[in-house]
């Protein structure tokens, strides 16, 4: 199979020399080509695109930014060590020797000359992001040694850039010792940098050890955690261990929401909850009436406002519970828990909240449900909740579980900027996505409602 036909996505590739005199071009008998790489959609650009130029033309580059002209995508990297090695089949050609006859195709041209231009060193760092000037992963080697020498550490060559663009960036980094991750943020989730400094001070049992800050790039270095991933676990046991982690972390957090709060995560509390009601299902209204596919099927407008009337009564019963608002994520990925014996340490924090604990852990539920196939959920639930029992009566425990599967999901939707996008803005993707979350807020408002039966009966 011809993996560049088959892929998703093709990118052209804008290389630029150390020292960004010269971009790498594969000769041809109609003129210059750049470089191209296939990207399934599937897989991260960064990590897969400056794989295939180490395979393909054995070049170390790290991505800048990407854009497009015509139906034409570009990426523009940069080939990061001081000297300007020879590349296969590929050859460095000075930029000021190109014009526009130089290329084969007209299109490229315009592109090197575009990239060349946001590439100026007179362009301000702000101006496209910090992680768009040439020679910054120079700059950040250079943080990352002065960070790492007094723990008697140096950088190795070796790295792996997992994630880039402007503005934000994971790369891991090996050295003489355990290798170490940088990761730096920016819109829509600049609230992590926040949140990750107030957790790693707070509670750094529970976070990869921070070695350091950079507000600038708001972007902080961490010791790469050992373990086993959560997402590759397939027994019971690692996840259990990881739901108990998870419910220790809540509990300690409950003496720290002011500052939490502060630091950036999202305000999910039953008040905040009930506030959003109105105008979410406004949007829920508008977006059910324009949706034009059957299946699946249309929620009406009477549905739609006896469902928001169960979930109003569902905020109402969960808040007179008077249950701790705690520390949560609304996106607590397996793939981001790694698990080590009887710990347990979360590294994405984009998507934190305040608000009812037991969210969280519905979500990590769905999640189980799907990997471990078959599995009782009751020994999973049972190792969540024993920390819980500590400090909670077990009335209050099962009340708030039966309230928990509809909420979560609500919490989930209103706590996500999607809905409060214009419909110019948002995508039909996105519109599709929200009427998935509404139709599976009613199925489990019905299944609410059948319960207090009963329970009733």
């Amino acid at each position: 199979m011809d993996s560049v036909e088959q892929a998703d996505r093709i990118m052209r590739v804008i290389t630029l020399s150390s020292d960004g005199s010269a971009i790498l071009a594969v000769p041809g008998h109609d003129g210059w080509h750049l470089p191209t790489v296939a990207i399934p959609t599937s897989e991260r650009l960064a990590e897969m695109l400056t794989f295939a130029m180490r395979r393909q033309w054995d070049l170390e580059v790290v991505c800048l930014f990407t854009f497009s002209i015509t139906c034409y995508h570009y990426q523009v990297a940069q080939h990061w060590r001081e000297s300007t090695t020879h590349s296969r089949q590929a050859e460095w050609v000075h930029s000021a020797n190109l014009t526009p006859t130089s290329f084969a195709n007209a299109e490229d041209y315009s592109a090197v000359e575009r990239a060349l231009d946001e590439c100026k060193p007179s362009r301000a760092p702000d101006e496209l992001g910090p992680f768009a000037c040439p020679g910054w992963f120079r700059q950040l080697r250079a943080w990352i040694a002065h960070t790492i020498a007094p723990l008697g550490l140096h950088l190795t060559d070796a790295f792996r850039q997992v994630n880039g663009g402007p503005s934000f960036s994971l790369i891991r980094f090996e050295t003489s010792g355990p290798a170490i991750w940088f990761k730096a943020v920016g819109e829509p989730n600049l609230r992590e940098f926040g949140i990750i400094c107030a957790l790693a001070r707070l509670f750094p049992d529970f976070v990869p050890r921070m070695l350091a800050a950079n507000s600038a790039w708001h972007g902080w270095l961490s010791v790469e955690v050992s373990g086993q991933n959560l997402g590759e676990a397939s027994d019971v046991a690692t996840w259990r261990s990881a739901a108990a982690c998870f419910a220790h972390l809540q509990i300690a957090s409950i003496a720290n929401t002011p500052a939490l709060l502060q630091s950036g995560v999202r305000d999910l509390r039953e008040p905040v909850l009930s506030g959003s009601m109105a105008p979410f299902f406004e949007v829920i209204t508008q977006l059910m009436d324009q949706q034009n596919k059957f299946p699946p099927p249309k929620l009406t407008v009477s549905e739609l406002r006896w469902l928001s009337e169960e979930i109003q009564d569902a905020l109402s019963a969960l808040q007179a519970l008077h249950i701790f608002h705690t520390l949560g994520s609304c996106d607590l990925n397996p793939g981001n828990v790694i698990v080590d014996v009887d710990r347990g340490t979360f590294l994405d924090w984009a998507e934190a909240y305040i608000g009812h604990p037991f969210f969280s852990f519905e979500y990590v539920l769905q999640h189980f449900r799907r990997r471990l196939r078959g599995c009782s959920e009751a020994v999973l639930t049972a190792s969540y909740l024993q920390p819980w029992r500590a400090i909670l009566p077990e009335d209050k425990i099962a009340a708030a579980l039966a309230y928990t599967p509809l909420l979560a999901v609500f919490s989930y939707a209103a706590g996500s900027h999607l809905w409060r996008e214009s419909d110019a803005r948002r995508t039909p993707m996105a519109s599709a996505y929200l009427r998935a979350l509404a139709r599976r807020m009613y199925l489990e408002a019905k299944k609410q409602r059948d319960w207090r039966a009963r329970c009733c009966s």
